[in-house]
């Protein structure tokens, strides 16, 4: 299996919980990411094609930010598999290009995209679509691998209001998703399990190993995991928002890949893209002649 953060960044630890539960179950999992890091400083002898690189504990690259090899380190620290594969930010071909090289070398037969927050299940048509280039070119180079089984989990409901997100919407289109039969429902992690207290511990090592630029999601996430409520803060880059972290932040949403593809009227556009300024062109030019569902709020 491989678990792939869709949204660049910290995605791929949203997917840490879920990865370490399926890997007591027997399941050979493997960790990717989008990435955000500086990849071009990379030896050439840690990359298996031109857009797919295997980070490891050592391998070179900035000191100041550098989330998949952070996380290489903490695996090893924990004597676990310590690669964690990395994608530069391109458009959905040369992406897509790169998970099938990857899909081949590890032999995976099931993908699971990970996205730290819920902006993944955006269709295009809502008051607010969080940052979506990422994930939607992710969603739309996974979507051609019809050879693996695909899956779409989100984690950190609330979030991504601070990216002008409607979680009603959110729920709406979880609401549709279900009536197509592409929703599979949600999963809990349990804050005293194993998986709960090695995924905080992982996020607090990458916020001391990148204190400057440390995970706004996974830092909210784990703070749901130990009990915190409401506006509370651990990091400047925060001050001036007001947080509302809360216990749904550490559900697993899940569903269906192939179906959500279907929701998002505009993801063919992104099909021969070649770079990520090309994918946020054609967002726009759809945001741009697409009405859009007013922003409403929860009745309770």
């Amino acid at each position: 299996m491989l678990v792939a953060g869709a949204g660049g960044g910290f995605d791929v630890y949203a997917g840490l919980p879920l990865a370490f539960a399926l890997r007591d179950m027997g399941k050979r999992v493997h960790l990717a990411n989008l990435s955000f890091s500086a990849l071009d400083q990379l030896d050439l002898d840690d990359w298996l094609a031109p857009d797919v690189a295997a980070v490891r504990p050592g391998s070179a690259g900035p000191e100041e930010y550098f989330p998949e090899r952070t996380l290489a380190r903490w695996l090893e620290s924990r004597d676990l598999p310590s690669t964690v594969y990395a994608f530069p930010r391109t458009g959905v071909r040369p992406l897509r290009d790169a998970y099938r090289i990857l899909v081949d070398h590890l032999a995976v037969d099931a993908i699971v995209l990970v996205d730290g927050g819920t902006d993944i299940l955006m269709r295009g048509d809502e008051s607010g679509i969080g940052t979506p280039e990422e994930d939607m070119t992710s969603l739309a180079a996974v979507a051609a691998l019809n050879t693996v089984d695909r899956l779409v989990t989100c984690l950190g409901f609330g979030i991504d209001s601070y990216h002008g997100v409607c979680h009603a919407h959110v729920l709406e289109n979880l609401a549709a998703l279900d009536r197509a039969g592409g929703y599979l429902g949600a999963l809990s992690i349990p804050s005293s399990s194993p998986e709960a207290q090695a995924y905080v511990d992982a996020v607090a090592h990458a916020h001391s190993q990148t204190p400057l630029r440390p995970s706004i999601v996974n830092g909210q996430i784990a703070a749901a995991l130990r009990g915190t409520f409401g506006n509370t803060h651990f990091t400047t880059r925060t001050a001036t928002s007001e947080l509302f972290i809360n216990p749904l932040m550490t559900l697993y949403f899940t569903v269906d890949l192939p179906t959500l593809v279907t929701t998002v009227t505009y993801l063919p556009s992104l099909e021969n893209t070649e770079s990520m300024t090309e994918v946020s062109l054609a967002i726009e030019a759809h945001r741009a002649q697409t009405p859009t569902r007013p922003h409403r709020t929860y009745p309770h």
